[in-house]
């Protein structure tokens, strides 16, 4: 929440109790540092607030809203439960003013071969590889626990033998580490809120 208005040159004024937290126990500290909270944040105009909210109820999303943005840059953070200001200070020293970051790049030519999009060059008529292009294959042979089970398993619907080229992008799609979406799936509070299950 801070970068996000900080990014913009301004300040806000938040309320820790309308950020949405599933245990009660936890102290100020804990809401308001843990990472859990760290969900996706928006910044909606206040005439747009109506609009958003239409969205997320039909998306059937939860959202709060936790806050507003000020042209006085200081974080002011209040608790109405416990009447407190956990947080109030300028937006300077949270952030600071540190140096840019300078780099000095060097551009390499490197003299390479140009690809071969037919694999003519790395395969044989078998889809085998070629001797020169043996680093590949053992690349290949070590990429997983799963690689030769799945490269043994592949079968082609198609009855006309598809290009090397395809049938090696087939292959690579069919590694879990590569095609599988289980990250998108799992990601986040998904696993959490029950949610896994609609994204499938």
């Amino acid at each position: 929440l801070p970068e996000l208005v900080h990014d913009h040159g301004l300040g806000a004024k938040f309320e820790l109790r309308d950020i949405a937290c599933s245990e009660p126990g936890m102290s100020p500290m804990e809401i308001w540092c843990c990472e859990a909270q760290e969900r996706y944040v928006l910044a909606v105009a206040k005439e747009d607030i109506d609009l958003f909210t239409a969205i997320a109820n039909r998306e059937r999303c939860p959202f709060s809203i936790v806050g507003t943005a000020t042209a006085e840059q200081r974080l002011i953070l209040t608790d109405r439960l416990l009447g407190s200001t956990p947080i109030d200070l300028e937006m300077s020293t949270l952030f600071g003013k540190p140096p840019k970051m300078s780099r000095t790049a060097t551009t390499r030519h490197l003299k390479l071969p140009p690809f071969d999009s037919s694999l003519a060059s790395y395969v044989d008529a078998n889809g085998r590889p070629l001797p020169k292009a043996a680093s590949v294959a053992n690349v290949t042979a070590n990429g997983g626990a799963g690689a030769a089970e799945v490269e043994a398993g592949l079968k082609l619907s198609d009855s006309t033998p598809p290009s090397p080229l395809l049938t090696a992008i087939e292959r690579v799609m069919h590694m879990p580490a590569v095609g599988s979406k289980s990250f998108l799936i799992t990601i986040g509070d998904r696993t959490v809120t029950g949610l896994m299950r609609a994204t499938r």
